[in-house]
């Protein structure tokens, strides 16, 4: 009997674009042989990837006028003729289609974009559907300024859950600090002990009030997202920025090629440059997450927006 999931989907077609399509094949070979190393932040485990080839997303111009003015790289008359893609439409009849991404930052990165070309938004529904339907992936969410390269074309990306760190490390929390229960058995935190600012959400049911709520208390604000299931339950974490890049980035000396989006807030710094990739510490990067995070005050003031809507 054929599995036709749209988790055995995914699988058959990156086993046929690995075996099928020469850059994909090289690139990952590529990325099995990359340096990576680690720090930490407290408790916190930070990989760092040394990788050359995503220099075209770290320096990418995403200014408005440099988005114009090139041709959407997502949209299906500008992808090579060897990218494939598994269809998906979500409950709201929105159509999405699922593609190996040819320059990986995980043994297994997927894209998953808007057929239409529509502006990046933070679609949480379709993000939980996504991660419910791809049993062992984290879907992923760059907003427009803090990561998305793509910010003129609705998309995720996704990688397995294990590649990120920040997943298991907000599972395995011993204690509830923090913890909001006016929901009953649905569970929040907001925090800031990993070395970075989150809102960490936990939620059996899709519909919850809860994340709408705390979106409501977002509105506004840059933000990346993760999203994922697992154990009958859904793991949903914003992180609210108040911009994209740090002041020292750039290739000049002192700066730093970094342009964190949400694999880094979820614990993999992806590095083009060799020098960054020795000279990054735990202190830097707790810097960076300051710098471009919103801090502890205005995240209270969040907080209370959320507690006013209940």
């Amino acid at each position: 009997m054929i599995d036709n999931t749209l988790s055995h989907q995914v699988q058959s077609l990156v086993e046929r674009q690995l075996c099928e399509w020469p850059l994909v094949r090289d690139n990952y070979a590529a990325l099995e042989r990359a340096e990576v190393r680690e720090i930490w932040l407290g408790e916190s485990r930070i990989i760092l990837q040394h990788n050359p080839e995503r220099i075209r997303s770290t320096a990418a111009d995403v200014s408005d006028e440099a988005i114009q003015a090139r041709p959407c790289f997502l949209c299906d008359a500008n992808q090579p003729v060897e990218q494939e893609a598994v269809h998906w439409k979500s409950d709201d009849g929105s159509e999405y289609k699922i593609q190996v991404n040819p320059y990986p930052i995980f043994r297994r990165h997927l894209t998953i974009s808007l057929t239409e070309h529509k502006p990046q938004k933070c679609l949480k529904r379709d993000m939980m559907q996504l991660a419910q339907l791809l049993p062992g992936y984290v879907i992923m969410f760059n907003g427009k300024g803090c990561g998305a390269s793509a910010p003129d074309h609705l998309h995720f990306q996704a990688t397995m859950q294990q590649e990120l760190p920040l997943c298991t490390e907000l599972e395995d929390r011993a204690d509830n600090s923090g913890l909001d229960t006016c929901y009953g058995d649905r569970n929040l935190w907001i925090d800031g002990d990993t070395g970075r600012q989150l809102i960490y959400i936990r939620i059996r049911l899709i519909d919850s009030a809860i994340l709408y709520d705390m979106s409501h208390a977002l509105n506004g604000l840059m933000r990346n997202a993760l999203c994922w299931f697992k154990d009958d339950v859904w793991h949903y974490v914003f992180f609210p920025r108040t911009k994209g890049r740090p002041q020292c980035y750039g290739t000049g000396e002192g700066c730093f090629l970094v342009s964190p989006a949400a694999a880094e807030y979820g614990g993999v710094w992806v590095l083009p440059r060799k020098q960054d990739f020795e000279h990054l510490t735990p202190e830097l990067i707790c810097s960076f997450y300051k710098e471009l995070s919103i801090n502890s005050l205005e995240m209270g003031h969040i907080y209370d927006a959320y507690v006013r809507v209940n």
